[in-house]
């Protein structure tokens, strides 16, 4: 759900009973879905779901972020993208670097 500024609120009850966060974005600008990708409208619907679980063997927790583009004017289906996140248990490999369009990292 959304407030009237166009941010998202989740009720106290859908945090407790939810196995997972789902987030819905619509009205965006017309854009492209990567870097020299395909474009997408203004008509465009994004769907991500965020899914924490932990694995019972080796105790590593992961963080699932499924990605659903939907735009009937140039998908011909929805476009599903995943994401696989490990959480560690310290900064190893942890390098945050400020972002910039014109320099190679």
């Amino acid at each position: 759900m959304q407030d009237p500024g166009g941010r998202l609120v989740v009720a106290e009850a859908q945090r407790k009973d939810a196995d997972y966060l789902k987030v819905v974005t619509m009205h965006m600008r017309p854009g492209y879905l990567q870097k020299n990708g395909a474009p997408y409208s203004g008509n465009a619907i994004v769907e991500e779901y965020f899914d924490k679980f932990s694995d019972p063997y080796t105790r590593n927790t992961w963080l699932a972020v499924t990605t659903v583009v939907t735009d009937p004017q140039y998908l011909i289906e929805p476009l599903i993208m995943h994401a696989h996140f490990k959480k560690i248990p310290d900064a190893a490999g942890w390098d945050p670097t400020p972002c910039s369009a014109n320099e190679p990292r």
